[in-house]
């Protein structure tokens, strides 16, 4: 959904587009780029005719080099696309984050005195998921979920 997100050159004038406020442009920002997906064993012959060799393109990413990282734009643009939030940790240069989505209905995980625990999201806001467990109701932070998808 992100790439057609990213690559969609409509305008509104159909049925299937994105019908959510875009402030930061993410619908359509790499409309008419040359796009590819590259890992960190690209070789320079896996993209010919490429302005970056394909063997530098990865650690230049890694880096903050010849690119922008638009992660932030994206992961809010699809928070209001589909409602939810993500939550935990997000990556910060050079450190992996551990973030997961959560929206409203959705089922979920925790150890409880050893035991799994099914609950279900009631609620997501900027700063607090609710749960409804079997137990009861609790509410913890975005950054530290209590729980497992």
């Amino acid at each position: 959904m992100t790439l057609v997100a990213l690559l969609t050159t409509s305008d509104g004038r159909g049925s299937g587009d994105f019908n959510v406020d875009d402030p930061d442009g993410v619908q359509g920002r790499w409309a008419g780029d040359r796009v590819a997906i590259v890992g960190d064993y690209a070789e320079d012959g896996d993209l010919p005719n490429a302005p970056i060799p394909a063997s530098e393109i990865y650690a230049s990413c890694r880096e903050g080099r010849d690119f922008i990282n638009i992660s932030e734009l994206v992961a809010a643009w699809l928070e209001r696309v589909l409602q939810g939030r993500f939550v935990g940790v997000p990556a910060t240069r050079g450190v992996p984050g551990t973030r997961c989505f959560v929206r409203p209905g959705q089922t979920v995980t925790r150890r409880n005195q050893g035991e799994l625990e099914t609950g279900r999201v009631v609620e997501v806001t900027a700063h607090k998921i609710v749960v409804d467990w079997p137990t009861g109701r609790s509410t913890c932070d975005v950054y530290n979920p209590d729980f497992l998808i």
